[in-house]
């Protein structure tokens, strides 16, 4: 997926589209696609990319929690970390959730 691409602008777009996928319940993705998407939204998380991608992050594996339970306790311990370094845009994506 976005192992090979590095534009800056794309990865933007990659992530929302990756939050569509999921978001739509039309789309059925296999359990392979879904940890694909599951592992990509976290190092996104983690590395140092621009808001935007992060929020549809954020927003993505919350999705993602419904089924996979564990995503939750992961995210909540990366937000918490990372919480007061941020920017306010970012601050807003958890408080929705």
């Amino acid at each position: 997926m976005s192992k090979t691409y590095s534009g800056l602008s794309g990865t933007r777009a990659l992530s929302k589209i990756l939050f569509n996928f999921v978001q739509l319940s039309n789309i059925h993705l296999d359990p392979n696609q879904k940890e694909s998407i599951i592992t990509v939204c976290f190092n996104w998380l983690i590395r140092d990319e621009k808001v935007a991608v992060k929020a549809f992050s954020m927003q993505t594996l919350f999705l993602c929690s419904h089924e996979n339970h564990w995503i939750k306790e992961d995210l909540k311990a990366i937000l918490i970390k990372d919480y007061s370094s941020q920017s306010a845009g970012y601050k807003l994506v958890p408080e929705k959730y």
